[in-house]
């Protein structure tokens, strides 16, 4: 994406907020805090709660911008609420705390695209996974029953 219009970033470090982070490799968490991107790891989601830090995120990734981007990694939710990722990873954020801040989001004028990545469909138990992401999917104004026909 660097290249595209004119060479250089079109997403500044300063405004990528990575939250609810359990682990990464250690190549990649340098590169995050070399380049200033905030990471609020699970821990501090725990301590400081998920409306402190979810607030800070936005505060983040609207600053000084004309939109931002959502990227909801299913593996931060735990494994209890959206099992069907191919590494589960426990201690996750519960979907039903979640998903009120992702509402929020999708229903902001500000948010220019949003993508779901890792779903496995075939670890997913009774579909649960896929109901997390179905009801972000038919938030707003596009209704379920409108996919019905």
């Amino acid at each position: 994406m660097t290249g595209i219009l004119n060479d250089g970033p079109k997403v500044l470090p300063r405004n990528v907020c990575i939250l609810g982070a359990r682990s990464y490799e250690e190549d990649e968490r340098e590169l995050l805090e070399r380049l200033g991107v905030r990471i609020i790891y699970m821990d501090e989601v725990k301590q400081a709660g998920l409306d402190a830090a979810f607030k800070e995120a936005f505060d983040i990734v609207t600053r000084g911008t004309i939109g931002y981007g959502l990227s909801f990694d299913l593996h931060s939710v735990d494994p209890q609420d959206a099992p069907g990722v191919s590494t589960p990873a426990l201690n996750g954020l519960r979907w039903p705390d979640l998903h009120p801040y992702l509402s929020q989001c999708l229903r902001d004028d500000r948010l220019l695209a949003a993508e779901i990545p890792e779903f496995n469909p075939s670890n997913d138990i009774d579909g649960k996974t896929l109901q997390v992401i179905e009801a972000l999917l038919f938030e707003g104004t596009f209704a379920p029953e409108a996919c019905a026909s």
